[in-house]
């Protein structure tokens, strides 16, 4: 069975009428809150920002417009899953393209190598351009295919921390096959023992950065990612990502959800183990129950009262942040495409020094120019660049310091690849640094992703999706499980509102039980 239809919510059958809180109007937040009001609850969210979106946001400058967020956008059928679920059709609130050319892998001397959705033609290129054997890649993609579908179910759709998901016959046969899916060595072991070549291994560990992780430490289980981009397409959401942000504020819109925007949630009201609500300033708002979509970090270190007793998250355990250069760019680059990546000549040593809370003096830059969808998004004769570098998460470095030093080292590197002065391009400029982050989008140390996956272990240790003490405390998001990016954000919605809708049906059939049974004795 599907986890669309496994995640499926029947209003006539549920009927719920219970007052609900969701604190954070991220993506997960939304999610959640629209799966619950489509249930029957009475949702009211509270964002602490002026805006929906949380990550997901924009910004524009003059004729500029920038995503300041997500920019590669998969599994669209968890949105379609969504609002199927909520009775409503995605097409009637956004629409996407399925890309051709995923990303663009740039070198020195204005090379460059196209990883296409096609699968033959993503080998054909490596053969041209590395000489790597085309069956090899094949033979890889079809591997990860199997991981994917072998894992996902377990670890992505469903919560491991709920005994009856994890503990089912089919998962236990899974457990057996832990040694052929790369669990026991790293990922850039497991995608090494595929190839031939170096730069195509390191193509394909380049993944694990996207839940800030380190390719040379996390487990090679991560390889199912790459079926994600290059089995099942990465897509572009006409009008940008944004699009996705608008989509599900119009969704939960609809769906009756009220919506408190700059309003600070500062406590969970909890008493004797128990939600009774949550504290914005000086008031207590009652609820029957809490999901919480905000950092878990942040949540632990400034929600959780002292006497709960929650261990704080320490820096080493979180993953990297990320440094963001918006640059309007005078001119045209034909040789950029919607992703670029240009790696660093010692990929490896660059995760070394973030181990040691500096940046290496050669990062691997992203670019990602959606002008080149969205045209405009930028104006005539220009383009928006979106430049991000890996950082380590804040533990008190000089940021303004390391923001000289990264500025610097990137424009020599792009001008140099490109060749062009690109510093004397840029028409418009802003910033964000991991204090940025934690500042505006409330993410503990400007750790992006929360917790790493640098260990075999990593998804166990993720936080559950329900309070293990607090009866009624729900958590979804990207730093909990089961991970972050926009559609296992959704995924982690759908468990979170899935464990309590349960919770309620268990609930409303105790007290069923309970007043029968009293009816009973006084007959």
């Amino acid at each position: 069975m599907s986890e669309h239809k496994r995640g499926a919510i029947s209003k006539e059958k549920i009927a719920i009428n219970a007052r609900v809180a969701v604190v954070g109007g991220g993506i997960a937040g939304m999610a959640a809150a629209a799966r619950l009001a489509y249930a029957g609850c009475r949702v009211v969210l509270f964002e602490a920002n002026a805006e929906l979106g949380g990550k997901l946001s924009e910004r524009r400058s003059g004729e500029f417009r920038f995503d300041c967020g997500p920019s590669l956008f998969t599994l669209p059928e968890t949105m379609e899953a969504l609002f199927a679920d909520c009775g409503k059709d995605l097409q009637n609130y956004m629409n996407y393209d399925r890309l051709d050319l995923i990303t663009r892998y740039h070198y020195a001397h204005n090379a460059w190598v196209d990883a296409w959705v096609d699968q033959e033609k993503f080998s054909q290129e490596l053969y041209d351009k590395f000489n790597e054997d085309p069956s090899k890649v094949l033979r890889y993609l079809k591997r990860v295919k199997w991981l994917y579908e072998l894992a996902a179910p377990v670890f992505l759709e469903r919560s491991i921390h709920r005994r009856s998901e994890l503990w089912t016959v089919a998962n236990l046969i899974k457990v057996f096959a832990l040694p052929f899916i790369g669990a026991f060595q790293s990922l850039y072991r497991f995608n090494k023992s595929h190839f031939d070549k170096e730069r195509t291994a390191q193509i394909f560990s380049r993944v694990a950065t996207y839940n800030g992780s380190n390719p040379y430490q996390a487990p090679g289980t991560l390889a199912l990612i790459n079926h994600v981009e290059y089995g099942i397409g990465a897509y572009y959401p006409k009008g940008g990502m944004i699009a996705i942000r608008d989509a599900l504020a119009a969704l939960i819109n609809d769906l009756g959800v009220e919506v408190r925007l700059n309003t600070k949630v500062d406590k969970f009201h909890v008493f004797h183990n128990r939600i009774l609500g949550i504290k914005v300033k000086d008031e207590k708002i009652a609820f029957d129950r809490v999901v919480s979509a905000l950092d878990i970090a942040y949540a632990k270190e400034y929600l959780f009262s002292r006497d709960l007793l929650e261990p704080k998250m320490r820096t080493k355990s979180l993953g990297m942040s990320a440094m963001v250069f918006q640059w309007g760019i005078k001119g045209n680059f034909p040789q950029l495409d919607l992703h670029n990546i240009f790696f660093s000549k010692k990929y490896r040593k660059e995760f070394d020094s973030m181990s040691r809370k500096q940046p290496y003096h050669d990062l691997t830059v992203y670019v990602y120019v959606s002008s080149k969808h969205r045209l405009d998004d930028a104006p005539a004769g220009h383009e928006n660049w979106f430049v991000m570098v890996n950082l380590p998460c804040d533990q008190k470095q000089d940021w303004e310091k390391i923001h000289e030093f990264t500025r610097k080292s990137i424009l020599q590197r792009l001008s140099s690849d490109l060749g062009c002065d690109i510093e004397s391009l840029i028409v418009d400029e802003n910033v964000m640094t991991p204090l940025h982050f934690e500042k505006a989008t409330r993410t503990y140390a400007g750790a992006l992703y929360g917790q790493h996956s640098n260990s075999i272990f990593s998804a166990f240790r993720r936080y559950p999706n329900k309070h293990p003490r607090i009866h009624g405390l729900y958590f979804c998001g990207g730093s909990v499980h089961p991970g972050g990016g926009i559609p296992i954000c959704l995924h982690s919605a759908n468990i979170s509102t899935r464990w309590l809708l349960d919770g309620l049906r268990e609930s409303r059939g105790r007290s069923r039980r309970n007043s029968k049974r009293s009816s009973g004795n006084g007959g």
